[in-house]
């Protein structure tokens, strides 16, 4: 299984697919691919709660000793601070009753001989907070990531990527956190009818870059591309380029008929339903079954063809946004926010 989800890595970065998951991959597995070693400040991205509490005993030592060194020449100036604070952090890892052993697939194996023997104290702290890491970092999921790297080698060979930092490797299969849309707006092309200087066109950039929330935004490229994050070149190295095509509006409206007993077609729910009363014009215009005026009615119309109105679409597959004429503003937010809260599509570009 680790194998094939390296092999499918590999082969989406040799296709210049960028994979969102990707993105979100620690730096270590990255560290693992170009065949760097992993070290201690590589422990917080795989648990940073224990990171965070070994470092904060090693500070404390570290901070000790160096207070001691300061002092050494002037022994008579030493006030026992020093010492107290040694004492202190002595006390507190005698209270946690630390032993040199790891916790390795749900037992704990020994990281130094006889190990389980050994406890912890200032004076070996330093050897154990190395020494947990690297159990954790590289003998954990050892095998596994051997067999992710293998995959990824029988596609892409490893002096391909020797040019790569692992945080470049990571932006270049996974795209960039920072989405930048006005770079997308800069490179965005336009077909079916649609320019930029159509009104609808600035209503649609107003919206997406200046009304949405961050959210909001990254659900559109993903709506739109697959993936919410920018391209490590820029939307300008995507292919084909982005572009936002015009497509039919699709608002059908129901038919009227006039004549002397005019049936005044009246919409009954939000289905495509429509009732008709018989009678004069007159009758029309005073009010008929809850109906008060013809104004009213054209209002009732307006808001069903409204509804018919088709939600922008998207091809993935080709950075494509299809988006019907919209009359309004209003209507363009309206439409394209329930399409993209909608979070339907597909993964891969």
């Amino acid at each position: 299984l680790y194998e094939f989800a390296g092999a499918i890595l590999a082969k989406a970065l040799q296709s210049n697919v960028l994979l969102e998951s990707a993105g979100y991959l620690n730096l270590p597995v990255y560290k693992w691919l170009l065949h760097q070693p992993l070290g201690l400040h590589d422990f917080a991205s795989l648990d940073r709660t224990t990171y965070h509490h070994l470092i904060s005993y090693k500070k404390r030592l570290d901070s000790a000793h160096l207070t001691m060194d300061h002092h050494h020449p002037k022994e008579n100036d030493y006030d026992g601070s020093t010492s107290s604070s040694l004492s202190v952090l002595e006390d507190e890892l005698a209270a946690l009753d630390l032993v040199f052993t790891c916790p390795y697939k749900g037992r704990d194996v020994p990281m130094i001989a006889n190990g389980q023997n050994v406890s912890v104290n200032t004076s070996n702290l330093v050897s154990y907070v190395h020494s947990y890491a690297n159990i954790r970092l590289n003998g954990e999921y050892k095998s596994e990531m051997k067999s992710f790297r293998q995959g990824f080698e029988s596609v892409i060979r490893e002096e391909s990527l020797s040019v790569f930092s692992p945080n470049e490797l990571r932006k270049l299969m996974g795209g960039d956190a920072h989405i930048d849309l006005p770079s997308l707006e800069a490179c965005m092309t336009y077909s079916g009818g649609f320019h930029r200087s159509q009104p609808i066109i600035g209503w649609f950039w107003e919206i997406l870059l200046q009304e949405l929330t961050y959210e909001q935004q990254t659900l559109f490229l993903k709506f739109m591309t697959s993936c919410t994050r920018k391209p490590l070149l820029g939307y300008k190295s995507m292919v084909p380029l982005p572009c936002i095509q015009q497509i039919p509006l699709v608002s059908s409206s129901p038919t009227y008929v006039s004549s002397s007993t005019a049936a005044v077609a009246i919409p009954l729910d939000n289905d495509d339903t429509f009732s008709s009363i018989g009678g004069s014009n007159e009758m029309a215009r005073s009010g008929i079954g809850g109906i008060s005026s013809s104004s009213s009615i054209d209002a009732r119309r307006n808001e069903l063809d409204e509804k018919r109105m088709s939600l922008p679409k998207s091809g993935t597959c080709f950075n494509l946004l299809k988006l019907p004429p919209y009359p309004s503003k209003r209507i363009l937010k309206e439409k394209l926010v329930k399409a993209i809260e909608a979070d339907a599509g597909f993964d891969l570009t």
